[in-house]
C-alpha cells in the first residue's frame, strides 16, 4: 500500500489539529506535516498527537503563510512531494493589508466571489 504525505497548515490547535488527529489514525500516511508560525506549539501538537494516535508519523514544519520567504524555506524543508494540503492557517488581523477587504471580525475575508456572485 502506498503512503501519503500530508500538509496541514494551522496543524498546531483547532480544526488543523484534529485534522491530523484523523488522517494519522486513517493508516494511510507515511508522514503528515503540522505547519504553523510557531516552533514551540508545534512540538507541544507533534507530543500530545503522538500521544492520542499511538503514530509517529507526524513532523513539524515552521510556516508562517503571510510570509514569502517562510513559505520558501519550508518548501525547501520538505522531503517528499505532498499528496495531501489542508489549508487551515489564518491570522487575526488589527488593519488588513491595502487591498484585503476585512470582514469586520478582525480577519481578513480571503475567499472570492463565485460565478454569480456568491461565496
Amino acid at each position: 500500500m502506498e503512503r501519503r504525505t500530508a500538509l496541514i497548515t494551522g496543524g498546531n490547535a483547532g480544526i488543523g489539529k484534529e485534522a491530523a488527529r484523523q488522517l494519522a489514525v486513517m493508516g494511510r500516511y507515511g508522514r503528515i506535516y503540522l505547519a504553523c508560525r510557531h516552533r514551540a506549539k508545534l512540538g507541544a501538537a507533534r507530543v500530545d498527537l503522538q500521544g492520542a494516535t499511538g503514530k509517529t508519523i507526524l513532523e513539524i514544519l515552521r510556516l508562517d503563510v503571510f510570509d514569502p520567504a517562510s513559505a520558501a524555506s519550508a518548501l525547501a524543508a520538505l522531503q517528499e512531494p505532498i499528496d495531501d494540503l489542508v489549508m487551515n492557517a489564518g491570522a487575526p488581523v488589527k488593519k488588513p493589508p491595502r487591498g484585503r477587504p476585512n470582514r469586520g471580525d478582525g480577519h481578513l475575508r480571503l475567499q472570492r466571489p463565485g460565478p454569480r456572485g456568491t461565496g
